[in-house]
């Protein structure tokens, strides 16, 4: 079964705190300021989304869910800030989209969550 960031988010925290960064390139993450205290969720899952792997379908998928989520964050701005957040969600999900497949694990079928939590527990273990 594909792993659900919503089911991670509330069993096993720990998980996206080693796989996720917010929005940014890997070990950058905080280059990219959280504008409106939402992008950084955003950018959390889409990096899961990314982490997860999958087709081309599921690199865009995830790709134009992120834009939907930024967008979401800008409409829910304060009236002035939604002015400059609109372009700023369209001008980070195009570099996303052109220059994300970097990052995206290539594989026939996204990971299950089981393998997700595994990864992590990798990941946690060389931080250590």
């Amino acid at each position: 079964m594909r792993a659900s960031f919503r089911t991670a988010e509330k069993r096993t925290p720990w998980a996206i705190q080693a796989l996720c960064n917010g929005c940014g390139p890997s070990g950058l993450g905080k280059l990219v300021p959280d504008f409106n205290s939402c992008w950084a969720r955003a950018g959390d899952k889409h990096d899961w989304e990314y982490t997860e792997g999958g087709t081309l379908i599921d690199m865009m998928r995830a790709d134009f869910r992120f834009l939907a989520r930024l967008l979401m964050c800008a409409a829910d701005a304060n009236c002035w800030k939604w002015i400059y957040l609109f372009p700023c969600a369209v001008i980070y999900f195009a570099a996303v989209f052109l220059f994300g497949w970097f990052n995206f694990h290539w594989r026939w079928k996204p990971r299950a969550h089981e393998e997700m939590l595994e990864l992590a527990r990798k990941v946690l273990a060389k931080e250590e």
